[in-house]
């Protein structure tokens, strides 16, 4: 008998909620506790979890689409199971008990904050009155598009783009440090332009897209930029190539140009390294670093991997080392491989990625830090870091005696895409701890 994924009630007087985002896909895995989709609700955006260990066949209920509760959100994959709201059997027609209530120890409700509520009477979806509220645009003014009239954050930007008024920027955009269109940092903005700000730095071949588990929950309650580093993805032509500080520098100059005030830095592996000089080239910038395996603490690294990796187009050879930079039980989404192998059609992308890494690894050894300088950082500094990296071993987290270490048992070096949920609540962590002067 089939089973379905359903819609839950998470609250007494819920009736229906929006599916805002799929965040597992159609034939991929998912384990016990990892969040499968966000569902929003009046007042409230929900990460919704897995009960247990499984897999989607099929959507039954599309983003952005309002479904009432007990009804069908996706199909899974066949099996024993309890009847109800994670996986179970579809109930009969003539169930009549009510939809089964999520406890909020199991999910993570994501309220809005008081300043973002309006006036409760109006029917409008959390993301319609936090961008009507950022805007000064009276809700009462609008007429909602939404089931039974609800306003929707589409009816927001409507009214804004009539009006042209609101500063609504979010997405992709590109800061152009005074250079043509193909000589540009690019850059994902998502979040209010008015929180905190999180930047996001990649590691060695990867780009903004890397951090887009992690970038978007945090982008309900802060200002989040992932860029793509000089020489990778849509900043190939960024003539910031030089090794670490060149990097650091164009960071430096993309955040100068936005004006933004003090940041959190968040960095993997490489991007870790940057972060790493971006505060020692302008500390009062920066409010707190999240490294995550960060490269330069030390002159080992697995040279030979990353050598392959920055020169291969080849499908078996990028899933074999994609493979051997996770933890043994850990799993990456299926199709990441062929969006690497995609990517790289372009012959300059591996040409760019040769180049960057003659100047981060000399022979057999990476570069390495001015560590003294680094451990001298007024700057609260994060480290998490998987017991079974292979690339940039944990034992290196020794020489940054200044950071906090967070150990995470069979992880690898990618952290981010293996444990997404523990990195997203040690950096929200980073950002609320009040700073030490």
């Amino acid at each position: 008998m089939s089973r379905y994924l359903i819609m839950p009630r998470l609250g007494e007087t819920m009736e229906e909620g929006t599916l805002q985002k799929w965040l597992v896909q159609p034939g991929q895995p998912y384990k016990r506790g990892e969040t499968i989709a966000e569902i929003e609700t009046d007042k409230t955006v929900v990460e919704f979890p897995a009960l247990e260990d499984g897999r989607i066949l099929a959507y039954l209920a599309q983003e952005g689409e309002v479904v009432a509760v007990g009804n069908r959100l996706a199909e899974l994959e066949g099996g024993e199971g309890e009847d109800g709201i994670a996986g179970g059997r579809e109930r009969e027609a003539s169930d009549q008990e009510p939809a089964a209530t999520i406890s909020s120890s199991v999910i993570s409700l994501r309220k809005a904050p008081s300043s973002c509520v309006l006036d409760e009477k109006i029917a409008a979806s959390p993301a319609a009155r936090r961008l009507a509220q950022r805007s000064s645009l009276d809700l009462a003014s609008l007429t909602g598009s939404g089931r039974r009239g609800r306003v929707q954050q589409e009816d927001v930007l409507k009214a804004l783009d009539k009006d042209g008024v609101g500063d609504t920027e979010v997405g992709d955009t590109a800061v152009e440090s005074g250079m043509d269109d193909d000589h540009r940092l690019y850059a994902k903005e998502l979040g209010p332009a008015s929180a905190e700000t999180i930047v996001f730095l990649h590691g060695f071949a990867g780009d903004a897209d890397a951090w887009v588990n992690i970038q978007l929950p945090l982008s309900r309650g802060m200002h989040t930029i992932a860029f793509d580093l000089p020489g990778h993805a849509r900043s190939l032509e960024h003539p910031g190539i030089g090794g670490v500080s060149a990097m650091a520098q164009a960071v430096k100059e993309a955040l100068e140009q936005r004006q933004l005030g003090r940041v959190h830095l968040v960095g993997h592996s490489m991007g870790g390294a940057v972060a790493l000089s971006l505060a020692l080239q302008d500390r009062s910038r920066i409010k707190s670093l999240t490294l995550l395996a960060p490269a330069g603490l030390s002159t080992d690294v697995n040279h030979r991997l990353l050598r392959r990796f920055a020169k291969t187009r080849s499908h078996e050879v990028i899933s074999i080392i994609l493979e051997q930079l996770i933890g043994w039980r850990s799993r990456l989404p299926r199709n990441l491989a062929d969006l690497i192998v995609e990517q790289r059609s372009d012959p300059r992308i591996t040409e760019k990625l040769e180049e960057i890494l003659e100047t981060l690894v000399v022979g057999d050894k990476q570069k390495v830090l001015p560590l003294d300088e680094v451990n001298a950082l007024p700057i609260p500094i994060r480290l998490i870091w998987g017991s079974r990296d292979s690339t940039v071993p944990i034992e290196q987290a020794e020489a940054l005696w200044s950071a906090s270490l967070y150990r995470f048992e069979g992880i690898g070096h990618l952290p981010h895409m293996e444990i997404p949920q523990e990195v997203i609540a040690l950096i929200r962590q980073a950002c609320c701890k009040p700073m030490q002067d």
